[in-house]
């Protein structure tokens, strides 16, 4: 059985591949979408995976950051990191009971009050 792309998840499939299988094969399962039907190939990402993504993070600051992370994301780790990293002014968000793709499309989970709050206090 496919571990991901299939119709089926694996039983013993980890947190992240089940929380993403059920992200693009439920709610938001499009034939077209190389995230939802299997389009990805070992060479698709590799872009991705050749910029390491914490590189260019001086060059952000000092400019007024606003990251936002769910509390019980897996990449979690990558906000703590960057919010560290940048220099002042920068805020960071941990809202409250999230997975990574909580914040994606879960519209009563999405801090907008946040974003408006901030954008008005700072812009």
């Amino acid at each position: 059985m496919a571990l991901f792309f299939g119709e089926a998840l694996s039983t013993d499939a980890d947190p992240v591949t089940t929380e993403f299988f059920n992200y693009y094969r439920g709610r938001v399962f499009h034939p077209r979408s190389i995230n939802s039907n299997a389009a990805w190939t070992a060479t698709t990402p590799l872009g991705y995976f050749n910029f390491p993504l914490q590189a260019h993070i001086d060059e952000i600051s000092p400019r007024l950051t606003l990251i936002v992370t769910g509390e019980k994301a897996h990449s979690r780790y990558l906000a703590e990191e960057s919010y560290e990293r940048l220099q002042d002014p920068k805020e960071l968000v941990i809202v409250p009971g999230t997975t990574h793709t909580d914040l994606y499309d879960q519209m009563d989970l999405i801090p907008f009050a946040k974003f408006a709050s901030f954008s008005k206090e700072n812009l």
